[in-house]
């Protein structure tokens, strides 16, 4: 009951209520399918593109600015899910230009990005990569309550700079399954998202077990990552060294432990 009511608070006041919007990109320029649907409460409506266009702007404008930190993209999924990637940007009044907010893979039929809380009166979103045309049928946003953080002080915080690997040393090789990689718990936090994964008898010579592999959802959710081999490693060390962190322009990363699993 506790969470029902959370959820309901979180949700209660969808700010785009009232907003408008243009698009780089209407199916033959007809009402049926225009942005309008975007906001019309109507999951059997939807926005969408001319046939060969797989990238495509929507810019949003609300009524006035608003503080806002959750954003809820629904695809038309009767016609299939067709976003690959998309990135979010809003309108920084005092800078007087647009600052990246927050980007994504697929949609599906609802996909809700908590973000970092911003107040602004456009929003923008930029579909980069679809499968095929893309359709939209809603667009959502919030100002949901903070949810309440981990009790950081139980945990220390390491920092790299973004181009170091983590390194293991166990003091002595053991049959090793896989590993636990702990984020330091605050989503304010830059920390790994995509790795490179090697193991190692001395510390020298490495052997690659997993390439580019990904700790999905880490940058909203930042807890423990546990990661099971494909078999067993006699090792003396484990290193991962980051290929994506969870925010492009950070030069260093932070973390809070990296365990062995045997």
């Amino acid at each position: 009951m506790e969470f029902k009511a959370a959820r309901e608070k979180a949700f209660n006041t969808n700010l785009a209520d009232g907003a408008t919007a243009t698009a780089s990109n209407v199916r033959g320029n007809a009402k049926k399918y225009s942005t309008e649907n975007l906001f019309d409460n109507d999951n059997s409506t939807y926005w969408t593109t001319d046939d060969g266009i797989s990238t495509a702007t929507i810019t949003i404008e609300l009524k006035e600015a608003t503080s806002f930190n959750n954003i809820l993209l629904q695809e038309y999924i009767a016609l299939g899910q067709r976003i690959e990637e998309f990135k979010i940007n809003y309108w920084d009044a005092e800078l007087n230009q647009w600052v990246d907010l927050d980007k994504g893979t697929t949609v599906g039929y609802k996909r809700i990005l908590r973000t970092p809380r911003v107040s602004s009166s456009k929003i923008q979103i930029e579909i980069s990569k679809s499968l095929a045309e893309q359709i939209l049928s809603n667009i959502e946003i919030y100002d949901a309550p903070d949810i309440p953080s981990f009790d950081v002080s139980k945990f220390s915080k390491q920092s790299l700079d973004k181009k170091d690997a983590i390194v293991l040393n166990l003091k002595e090789a053991r049959g090793i399954k896989g590993f636990v990689f702990t984020p330091f718990p605050s989503e304010r936090e830059t920390t790994i998202q995509r790795y490179n994964c090697y193991v190692s008898e001395d510390g020298k010579q490495w052997e690659k077990v997993q390439e580019n592999a990904i700790f999905n959802n880490i940058k909203n959710n930042p807890i423990p990552q546990q990661v099971i081999f494909d078999k067993v490693y006699n090792s003396s060390y484990i290193k991962l060294e980051p290929t994506l962190l969870t925010n492009d322009n950070s030069d260093k990363y932070t973390y809070a432990e990296l365990k062995a699993i045997e």
